[in-house]
């Protein structure tokens, strides 16, 4: 009996660059006599989703499989998935998706083989892969950052783990307009997010593009968890930079298919991240055309590109670094359209979706037919980090922001907020404050020593130095923001600080909410 290919995602059909590449896989995949089941739990609240397309519901070849959340029902789940053995298994995203496929594997050991797709170069996939390798056969990282990793964890595997970068489709060739007389094209692909994506410094470079001439149109396509924050930012700069010849707007996250329009439109495929696997959207970009400008990521970016022949680079963080890239691309019409063919010729030579699906597909076969894996000891049981541990910013609907901000709110003698770092803490706590109406009798202030002053301007609030704290007159509330905040709260309170001043960290704001509800849960059972 042939074996299939199974792709489990956990967050459903939710728009995202691993429900595209899994929707891609599987057409490719069954296009080759390869049978694929989809497995589509609940998508994520409050995110678009993706429509399967009509040519991959009728496909012969093609299961797709609608499931609730794991975790609401994991027996029907795991019943659900052993309907279509024998397989081979790719989990994704999550605990829950590699719990499942552990309880198949003790199950059904000699019907199913695992492959762990390492798709981001970040702790929490490392965590996974590496706490479930007993029950996964093979390894695959989608950059070779993230399969060295893989083996700096796992040396025992060291022959089970390969990289295999992805791959896309290549359209037909199409002459792109020059840039004389006419603003810039950029964009940017994604999910609007701060903590990995860091979404202000796209923002921020918008401002330093302006503020040195240059005439552009920028245009973001994403949602995600920042996006009332950046419509606000997009609503407040749009007019300060059209009077300086720019423009800046955002459009939700639209299907794959409409992504080509945008991508033909674009001279520049722009990406500030701090993490990245290998960027799928940034691949599209370049097989049109349009010339990556993105951070030196540790994962993928340098695989890619070669900075100044088919893109450039620059260094995480530095908007100045990125907006002279941007100048200078402007600046150089012939050098911008041969590095415009050349991005498209890097990836028809090396990450055409014929290349990698091939590879796939020899790499899938290799599993099925090398011996099971025999699961050994326990399936590990779910690792959902702790946010007072980790120092992480929690969800913004999470119940413990609404304590914190009570807490606040109930302070009347407080006259002053200075929120300290723009990092994902503070943005999105500033994102919270400016939506409570209890806070709008503080006068609120930012600082940060380390951001670019284009943030501040982005940020559009008022900016205090720490010398400065003690002009603020009394009752002044400093929030600590970054996630080790205790080295700086010690090192500010030495700087500024002064009766009336008090200088804590978001951690320890984060502790008292938790107190105070679970002091208001015992209080109500």
């Amino acid at each position: 009996m042939p074996y299939r290919i199974a792709i489990s995602l956990p967050h459903g059909r939710t728009i995202g660059g691993v429900t595209s590449w899994a929707m891609r896989v599987a057409q490719w995949a069954a296009d080759r006599k390869q049978p694929v089941t989809l497995f589509f739990h609940q998508p994520l609240a409050g995110h678009r989703v993706i429509d399967v397309p009509e040519a991959l519901q009728r496909h012969p070849q093609v299961t797709v499989v609608e499931l609730p959340a794991i975790d609401d029902d994991f027996e029907v789940c795991v019943e659900a998935y052993a309907a279509n053995l024998p397989m081979v298994l790719l989990p994704n995203f999550n605990d829950a998706s590699y719990r499942l496929a552990a309880e198949l594997v003790r199950r059904h050991g000699d019907d199913v083989r695992v492959l762990g797709v390492c798709h981001g170069d970040n702790p929490q996939d490392y965590d996974y892969l590496t706490r479930f390798e007993p029950f996964v056969s093979q390894y695959l990282g989608v950059s070779q950052r993230c399969a060295q990793v893989l083996t700096d964890r796992l040396p025992a595997r060291l022959a089970d783990i390969t990289s295999l970068a992805h791959g896309v489709e290549v359209p037909p060739p199409v002459e792109r307009e020059t840039l004389e007389d006419r603003p810039l094209r950029l964009l940017y692909a994604g999910r609007i997010e701060q903590g990995i994506k860091r979404i202000t410094d796209v923002l921020a470079i918008a401002w330093l593009l302006a503020d040195r001439g240059v005439a552009f149109e920028m245009v973001l396509v994403g949602d995600g968890p920042h996006v009332s924050m950046v419509d606000h930012l997009v609503e407040s700069l749009e007019p300060k930079l059209n009077r300086r010849g720019g423009s800046i707007r955002r459009i939700d996250a639209v299907e794959p298919s409409e992504m080509n329009e945008w991508y033909a439109w674009a001279d520049v495929f722009l990406l500030a991240s701090r993490l990245e696997g290998m960027n799928v959207a940034m691949l599209e970009a370049m097989a049109h055309g349009c010339v990556p400008v993105v951070s030196d990521v540790a994962s993928g970016t340098r695989e890619v590109i070669a900075d100044g022949e088919n893109g450039y680079v620059f260094p995480i963080g530095d908007v100045t670094a990125a907006t002279d890239r941007l100048v200078s691309f402007n600046n150089q019409t012939t050098h911008s359209t041969s590095m415009a063919a050349a991005a498209r010729a890097t990836i028809e030579t090396s990450f055409s979706h014929v290349r990698y699906i091939e590879r796939f597909l020899k790499l899938v076969d290799r599993i099925w037919n090398a011996p099971p894996r025999e699961a050994i000891g326990e399936i590990p049981s779910s690792n959902a980090a702790d946010a007072e541990e980790t120092g992480a910013v929690l969800s913004k609907h999470d119940v413990r922001y609404r304590t914190l901000l009570d807490l606040i709110a109930a302070r009347s003698d407080l006259q002053n907020l200075v929120i300290y770092g723009l990092g994902v803490n503070g943005l999105t706590l500033l994102d919270l404050m400016r939506l409570d109406e209890r806070l709008a009798r503080y006068r609120l202030f930012i600082a940060d020593d380390r951001a670019n002053a284009a943030i501040f301007k982005v940020v559009g609030m008022p900016r205090v130095f720490p010398v400065a704290w003690p002009n603020l007159t009394h009752n002044t509330l400093v929030i600590v923001t970054p996630n080790d905040g205790t080295p700086i709260v010690n090192r500010l309170v030495g700087r500024g600080a002064q009766p009336g001043v008090h200088v804590v960290s978001l951690g320890d704001l984060k502790k008292l909410a938790n107190h105070a509800q679970s002091n208001a849960e015992v209080a109500t059972t």
